[in-house]
């Protein structure tokens, strides 16, 4: 059985860890200044982020990523910060959308 995964805001000082997996355009730097990150910790290794742009979509937050290590997927870690992205904000609504490329490896 594993570890409760801990959802907290995304620290500079998580960077490496987050650069070490990320599949995703853009600098995960950027969007830590911004506020726009949280990431799970699976055994203080972060293990998993999300980002959540405040108003992306038509004036309304959007989950637009949810990247997990390779070594912590199939493990429920994209559920879990899917759910931490939607109890920890102040959102009346929080939008997403998938890429029909994305399947399970």
């Amino acid at each position: 059985m594993r570890t409760k995964t801990i959802i907290r805001t995304c620290e500079i000082s998580d960077y490496p860890a987050l650069r070490a997996f990320d599949e995703f355009m853009g600098d995960r730097r950027i969007d830590m200044q911004q506020g726009n990150l949280l990431v799970t910790t699976l055994d203080d290794v972060v293990a998993g982020y999300a980002k959540v742009a405040p108003s992306e979509f038509m004036g309304w937050p959007l989950l637009s990523i949810v990247c997990v290590s390779p070594l912590h997927r199939r493990q429920g870690i994209g559920r879990d910060l899917v759910e931490g992205a939607k109890s920890a904000a102040q959102w009346l609504r929080l939008y997403s959308s998938t890429e029909a490329s994305n399947v399970a490896c």
